[in-house]
C-alpha cells in the first residue's frame, strides 16, 4: 500500500469516528429531552370504557369523527350519586 492509500484510510476511520459519536451525542439529547406533562381532566366515570384493564375514552375531532383514546385513570373524587 502507497502512503498515500494509508493516509486516506486513516482519514476515514478519523471521519467515521467522529461521525460515530455525533450520532451517539445526537441520540443521547433525544433522550433526554422531557416528555411534556399530560393534562389532567376531570371526567365523568360513566364516560370512561374499561376493557381488560385498560381505560380508554370516546373523543370527537374537529373532523367529527369518533376515536377512541387511552386514558390514564387517576383518583376518583366522591360526588354526585
Amino acid at each position: 500500500m502507497s502512503p498515500h492509500q494509508i493516509s486516506r484510510r486513516r482519514t476515514t476511520a478519523v471521519i467515521c469516528a467522529l461521525l460515530s459519536v455525533l450520532l451517539l451525542i445526537s441520540c443521547q439529547k433525544k433522550q433526554e429531552a422531557p416528555k411534556p406533562a399530560l393534562p389532567e381532566v376531570g371526567v365523568v366515570e360513566a364516560a370512561v370504557i374499561e376493557v381488560q384493564s385498560l381505560y380508554q375514552l370516546i373523543v370527537l375531532t374537529p373532523q367529527d369523527r369518533a376515536v377512541f383514546r387511552p386514558v390514564q385513570v387517576g383518583e376518583r373524587i366522591a360526588g354526585g350519586n
